[in-house]
């Protein structure tokens, strides 16, 4: 086999031409089959910031008047807790168990979410398959019964597929979006999950809060010292102000700077990029087997073959160049 010559193999594959544009038609139809059958995904995003701390700052020098009591000390250092704290822990709820309970007691919206095992004509959810039945003998196994709902489980592992968090470090802001193929249920999504996870973080400070003025009730009730009595008096309407906060119908946590935005045209699949793409490779298949038949030295076969206008033409297309 002689050296390559890309001149030769220029002209080789202009001989040849029919192939890679067969190729590039079938790979565009094949993809436009595909994306008929491809399940579209609309996303819908909500830009979030990080909370400013109302909660009142507590006077460090009343921290010397509470003693031993460890109990009174975390609640004094808990109410100098960072609202980037509580900001994290709220984005760690978003997709968290707690969430997935929350959305699985939803009737409205999980047989949406999970509307491939729902069956809409007679509102009630569909019998596993034979994987399914496998997975419920294997499990049963193991004393766990799942009915034919999906279980909390199950909820999650979907949130944690459609929901996606992501932060810009120069902005400091967060965006929350939901990817789902239904465009009104991203929307009503991602809307939900920021809901509830702002929810149980506003419904645990709150509970904290009032343990916490039960606890300190009590100590008035026993303390005698003026200097501790004025530090739990502080503590106390610290906590108490923090109790009303938690009350209060804003959001706890975040503050919501867009409502939720979805385009009206799916993410995925996207016709030109694919299409290009499936032209591009079909166009490199053709290429790539006429160098196959190039570098064998063997002759393009007759069907795609150019119709050659002379006769060096009609020479390039039968002659093995070897």
């Amino acid at each position: 086999m002689g050296s390559f010559s890309p001149g030769d193999f220029a002209r080789f594959v202009v001989a040849g031409w029919r192939l890679p544009a067969a190729l590039a038609v079938v790979a565009m139809v094949l993809m436009s089959a595909y994306m008929l059958v491809a399940s579209p995904v609309y996303e819908a995003s909500i830009t979030l910031a990080e909370k400013p701390s109302a909660s009142p700052r507590l006077d460090m020098s009343a921290l010397g008047q509470l003693g031993g009591s460890n109990l009174l000390g975390g609640i004094a250092s808990s109410l100098g807790s960072p609202s980037s704290a509580k900001f994290s822990e709220f984005k760690g709820m978003i997709t968290s168990r707690n969430t997935a309970q929350q959305l699985w007691a939803r009737d409205d919206l999980l047989p949406r979410v999970f509307h491939n095992r729902y069956d809409q004509a007679n509102h009630r959810w569909k019998k596993p398959g034979v994987l399914g039945r496998m997975r419920r003998w294997f499990n049963a196994q193991l004393g766990i019964v799942y009915g034919d709902k999906p279980n909390v489980d199950d909820t999650q592992a979907y949130l944690l597929r459609a929901i996606l968090v992501s932060e810009d470090r120069q902005s400091q802001l967060t965006v929350v979006t939901a990817r789902t193929d239904d465009k009104q249920l991203s929307q009503e999504l991602v809307s939900f999950v920021v809901q509830a996870a702002d929810g149980a973080l506003r419904k645990s400070s709150l509970d904290s809060s009032e343990q916490y003025i039960g606890y300190i009730e009590d100590q008035l009730n026993n303390v005698t010292q003026t200097s501790h009595r004025q530090a739990l008096i502080k503590l106390l309407d610290e906590q108490e102000g923090t109790a009303m906060m938690s009350r209060v119908a804003v959001p706890f946590a975040t503050e919501v700077l867009t409502a939720p935005l979805a385009g009206s045209l799916p993410t995925f699949p996207r016709p030109t990029p694919l299409l290009l793409a499936a032209c591009v490779v079909g166009m490199l298949a053709g290429i790539g087997y006429l160098f196959a038949l190039f570098q064998l030295g063997k002759p393009i076969p007759r069907f795609w073959r150019r119709t050659a206008r002379s006769a060096s033409g009609a020479e390039m297309a039968n002659t093995p160049f070897n």
